[in-house]
């Protein structure tokens, strides 16, 4: 009925894509998964979702299998269950512009996660700023559609697409060659993917001969493109870029650097004003405010740091039973609160500093580190653990632990990875070991003061969060 919700373990298929449609009809709302977590993870999800199905691919079936679930919640293949409907009476269902389309999850300030509730109306603005703002995208596009299902760049990217009368390609799961072979194929006009992802594309020997004429637009997120890269991209692609930035919480998008930037940074000087631009999030969607504010949640000046702070119809209308939550992270005046510090240059563009909340984001994908610390700090061989972030060109960040020893032991990276593999998601696993002498700097409080930690490795960055 209408306000239940269903747990999707997919990735894209046609039918995972009709069950998402029959249940915006029907006023049910899908809670997608995220493939890449534990059982245990998801099984948490499920249960936080108050979930009544739970519906999965024969790709994903033994992952599916494997959660647990409540009793009451009945376990389905996805096809079988979508094939169960057809010839069904059309529900009469009365659906507005607040009730909620979907939900994903998001990490949450004490590394439990958060049902993230996007509505009807959030997708229908998204789906018309992406109408006027992203070049080529109209009734006679053609989509790749190659982010997961489960993250809010996948879900609103085709959504988007299809609302706009585009016809969408989807890629079952990410391969740079099927990627290169699916644009060739179906003369491909629009695609969403994070730079790991175009680096993959240009640079995989199998894609050499491959032809993308038939690109328009490329839009990026999940981290900044190195200069390097965004000229091979632009060279090999021959299209335009978009970058985008935005949280799950609206609707994955907020800024957008447009075309034209990028353009007129890749032709100017070094260290001009549109060289240098080429660094920030880009400005607004028309829609959208952003703003940057300090402590006390007052403006700040322009080119001064403060918390950004995103109002406007692409921002949820809050977490899914989290009273205490919605209420510190969306004031009384609509503003989000996003936990990234950045500031504002004088044309409006946004400049992203650092991540307040301590986030990292690798391989487009959210971890907090106090996750992470807490089973590090398990091993029999660590004292104390600080996990942060640290650059990468590849993948903007990837995580690594700081460590002090126990008297006496040792630890090798591999023996850490191997320790974390049962317990964490794979992309939550750290990807360096750092093993320090000293005590880790801590706060009055006596919590490790992560901001101190990572700091020596982001010298010299002239961005601080990816």
């Amino acid at each position: 009925v209408k306000g239940d919700r269903i747990a999707v373990l997919a990735e894209h298929t046609l039918a995972a894509w009709e069950l998402m449609y029959g249940c915006a009809r029907a006023g049910v709302v899908p809670v997608l998964l995220n493939f890449r977590l534990t059982p245990a993870e998801l099984g948490q999800i499920v249960a936080d979702g108050e979930c009544r199905l739970l519906l999965s691919t024969p790709l994903l079936g033994q992952l599916g299998n494997a959660i647990p679930i409540a009793p009451e919640t009945a376990r389905h293949d996805l096809a079988q269950f979508v094939a169960s409907c057809v010839g069904g009476v059309a529900p009469q269902v009365e659906i507005g512009p607040d009730d909620d389309l979907v939900q994903l999850y998001t990490s949450g300030t004490t590394g439990l996660p958060k049902g993230v509730r996007t509505t009807h109306e959030n997708l229908w603005h998204l789906s018309e700023a992406a109408s006027h703002e992203l070049p080529g995208f109209a009734t006679d596009s053609v989509h790749l559609v190659a982010a997961p299902l489960f993250h809010s760049a996948g879900f609103s990217y085709g959504f988007s697409g299809l609302a706009n009368g585009a016809a969408c390609v989807l890629v079952p799961l990410f391969d740079p060659v099927l990627v290169a072979q699916l644009i060739q194929d179906f003369r491909c006009t629009n695609s969403l993917l994070v730079p790991a992802m175009l680096q993959a594309v240009i640079e995989h020997p199998g894609n050499a001969g491959t032809d993308f004429s038939s690109l328009r637009g490329v839009l990026y997120g999940g981290s900044p493109m190195p200069a390097a890269l965004m000229r091979a991209v632009a060279e090999r692609l021959g299209c335009r870029l978009t970058q985008a930035y935005g949280l799950t919480e609206t609707s994955g998008f907020a800024t957008l650097l447009r075309w034209d930037d990028h353009e007129a940074a890749l032709a100017a000087e070094p260290g001009s004003a549109a060289a240098v631009r080429i660094a920030s999030a880009g400005y607004p969607i028309p829609g959208i405010e952003v703003g940057v504010v300090d402590d006390d949640r007052s403006p700040v000046a322009v080119g001064t740091p403060g918390e950004v702070v995103v109002r406007g119809p692409l921002v949820m209308p809050g977490y899914w039973r989290r009273p205490e939550e919605n209420a510190r992270l969306i004031d009384a005046d609509g503003w989000f609160h996003t936990g990234d510090v950045g500031y504002l240059d004088d044309g409006g563009y946004l400049f992203l500093v650092d991540r307040k909340n301590d986030l990292v984001v690798t391989k487009g994908e959210n971890v907090f580190p106090g996750e992470v610390e807490r089973v590090v700090c398990e091993h029999p061989a660590v004292r104390e653990a600080a996990v942060i972030g640290v650059p990468d060109e590849q993948f903007g960040e990837r995580l690594k632990a700081v460590v002090v020893l126990r008297d006496g032991q040792s630890l090798t990276l591999h023996e850490l990875q191997e320790f974390c593999r049962p317990q964490l998601a794979g992309y939550k696993i750290p990807r360096g070991l750092d093993v320090v002498g000293d005590p880790l700097p801590r706060t009055p409080s006596g919590k490790v003061l992560r901001r101190a930690v990572r700091a020596p490795y982001w010298a010299g960055q002239e961005r601080q969060i990816h």
